[in-house]
This record gives C-alpha cells, structure tokens and sequence, in this order.
C-alpha cells in the first residue's frame, strides 16, 4: 500500500491524528540525528533502560479506544516513513503515544551468523510489547558486562 492510498483510506475525523504524528516522527528523526538515544527516548516520553529487561508473561497490555486509534495511526505513519521503518522509529513512536503511562525502551543485541544485529523494544505497565523478539536479544547492559 502506498501513501496515496493511505490517504485515499484515511477519514477525514483521521487526519488531525495523522498530522501530528507525521510531525511528531519528523521531530523524532531530527533527534536520532542530533542527541544522544537516551536524550531521544526522554523527549519521546520514555526511559533507555541499561539493565536486564523484566521477565514479563504473556499479559497483553490493556488499552484504551483513544490509545489503539493513536497507535494504529503512529504505525500507519512509521510503515511510509522515508527513514525507514526500524524497530527503533516504532518503539519511539508508540513511546509517545503511551508516554503518560511511562514506557521504558531497551536496547539489545545479538550476534548471528557472525553478524550483530540490534532490536529495540517496549515495556509498558510491566508488558514487553515485543515478548518473542526482544527474547533473542540481550540488552546492552547485559552484553556489556560479560565484556568485563
């Protein structure tokens, strides 16, 4: 789906909310190019957490219309960014928009094939919202200190 037939989807009652969300991931681009992550993440409305990330269950994380609507327009936004739709834009994004109920970003990283990759990841009100991806990964904090 491109764009134009996003917008050709969109309802007008929508178009507020996607305006403010194209704003607020132009606003967040301009910080991933200037500030330091955990600089970003707080502007976002999160905390970088440099720890364990929490064992959690499989609880989903209970929300309200006005957040699903916000956060299903956030996404609609990141999907068409021109950056690029990373882990990390969506983590920030749905930070924003949950940021009243303090999220907290982690970062991590793995190494596969030789390669190292890196994830990033939500917990909010004690849920991972990526519980099956963030698994695979080890959290910067942690991958620090076997460096010891």
């Amino acid at each position: 789906m491109t764009a134009r037939d996003v917008l050709r989807t969109l309802r007008v009652t929508e178009l507020p909310e996607l305006l403010r969300s194209t704003f607020v991931a132009a606003r967040m681009e301009l910080w991933l190019r200037r500030a330091p992550l955990d600089a970003v993440a707080g502007r976002m409305g999160a905390r970088l957490c440099l720890r364990a990330a929490p064992e959690t269950g499989t609880a989903a994380l209970a929300l309200t219309a006005a957040e699903r609507a916000r956060l299903g327009t956030a996404r609609r936004v990141t999907r068409h960014w021109p950056f690029g739709d990373t882990c990390l834009r969506r983590s920030l994004m749905t930070a924003y928009h949950l940021r009243d109920r303090e999220p907290e970003l982690y970062v991590g990283v793995a190494k596969k094939d030789g390669e190292v990759t890196a994830h990033a990841w939500l917990v909010v009100d004690g849920v991972n919202l990526d519980p099956t991806g963030s698994a695979q990964f080890q959290t910067l904090e942690k991958a620090g200190s076997r460096a010891r």
